[in-house]
């Protein structure tokens, strides 16, 4: 690891450390009164499981992935949002099971305004070009799309209004890609 990576991750890692000190003070000095307000927005502090959105130091984390994102490469940046993607459906997910609906509703619009910018900024030239980042995006997009439509019923209607939109927003970018695909005849997709 270089000097310069090294001093970053130290200088990431206090930034974190931190932050989580200031927000649990914070989090310990505050009491909400409604118990149902408490109940959906309140972070935890849990251990030995992976960090949710619920837990009280994911600010923290989600400040790492913005600086990774912001000094990586452009096609770095794409490849990184889908994994952000990927990330935030499954925490959507563990949300829903946790009886968190609220919660795993924000981290699932999340994740797919993350999946949305990677596939418009490689619709772009030349990103347009990199057969592998398209054919990557087009797998990434169908899982992303049949894991969604899987968590529909878990939502009201209502709530689910804002995932449809995106959701639509995010086939009209699959179809551009796919034609792009075709157009560039590139290799098969497979499932």
């Amino acid at each position: 690891m270089s000097m310069r990576k090294l001093q970053f991750a130290l200088s990431a890692f206090g930034l974190v450390v931190g932050l989580s000190a200031v927000a649990l003070s914070l989090s310990l000095a505050s009491q909400v009164s409604s118990h149902e307000a408490s109940r959906l927005t309140a972070r935890e502090l849990y251990w030995g499981e992976e960090m949710l959105p619920d837990h009280l130091l994911y600010s923290g984390l989600m400040l790492m992935d913005r600086i990774q994102l912001q000094q990586a490469e452009p096609t770095e940046q794409m490849y990184m949002q889908v994994v952000y993607a990927g990330r935030r459906l499954i925490y959507a997910q563990e949300l829903l099971k946790k009886d968190k609906p609220a919660l795993a509703l924000t981290t699932l619009t999340k994740s797919q305004k993350y999946l949305l910018q990677a596939g418009k900024t490689a619709l772009e030239s030349p990103y347009s070009d990199n057969a592998e980042l398209v054919t990557y995006l087009l797998k990434a997009t169908t899982f992303h799309l049949r894991e969604v439509e899987k968590m529909e019923s878990q939502f009201t209607d209502q709530e689910f209004s804002a995932v449809t939109a995106l959701t639509e927003e995010l086939e009209l970018v699959y179809h551009q890609l796919y034609e792009l695909h075709q157009l560039r005849q590139l290799p098969q997709l497979s499932e």
